[in-house]
């Protein structure tokens, strides 16, 4: 869990500061700077998280031992590290998507993801760590994975709540929208979330 925390650390700066950059842009009615914003911070999301990711996995064992892993428990640590942060990019859009919602003031939207996420982490944790309703007994395998699954249904959840063409911010904009994101956007963002950071 620390190296895991501590990876995760420029995420978490970025969720704050998308929050607050976009609900400020959301504040002053600027459309287009509120998406071309939502749209910076996913794309620095998404980046930063499948790149620490394809490390992560492929130095897993390392990584633990560097962390002081028990040396009877670090391959199994090592197996949870790799599958779970091999899933940390749904952990980081995830984030940024509830940030986005929660700037629109669409606060309830987190919560139903959370309860989404736990349901199915908890089904899988008992079908895939014990082996019940013909699932295979995986063990530390099985609890990554149903971590990693629990994840991915909350991105569903949060990305199908910001598809609605109506919202002031909104995927299909995003991705449709030829606004270039402005240098000064770059700027706001990646100086907030050092802040944040520090």
């Amino acid at each position: 869990a620390q190296p895991k925390f501590f990876l995760m650390a420029p995420l978490f700066a970025l969720n704050a500061a998308s929050g607050a950059i976009i609900a400020r842009k959301r504040g002053e009615e600027d459309k287009i700077g509120s998406n071309m914003i939502s749209k910076l911070i996913l794309l620095m999301a998404t980046t930063y998280s499948i790149a620490i990711g394809i490390i992560c996995v492929c130095l897993s064992k390392q990584i633990v031992i560097l962390c002081g892993g028990n040396p009877e428990t670090t391959e199994m640590a090592s197996v949870y590290f790799a599958i779970s942060m091999g899933g940390l990019v749904f952990t980081a859009l995830t984030m940024i998507c509830s940030a986005i919602q929660r700037a629109m003031k669409n606060t309830k939207i987190s919560m139903y993801a959370h309860i989404a996420s736990m349901v199915v982490n908890v089904f899988l944790n008992y079908a895939l760590i014990y082996g019940h309703f013909g699932f295979p007994k995986l063990g530390v395998v099985g609890a990554a994975i149903a971590t990693v699954c629990g994840t991915f249904v909350s991105l569903i959840v949060v990305s199908l709540s910001l598809t609605k063409n109506n919202l002031f911010i909104n995927l299909p904009y995003i991705i449709r929208s030829k606004h270039r994101i402005a240098k000064e956007y770059v700027k706001s963002v990646v100086r907030l979330t050092t802040n944040f950071l520090s």
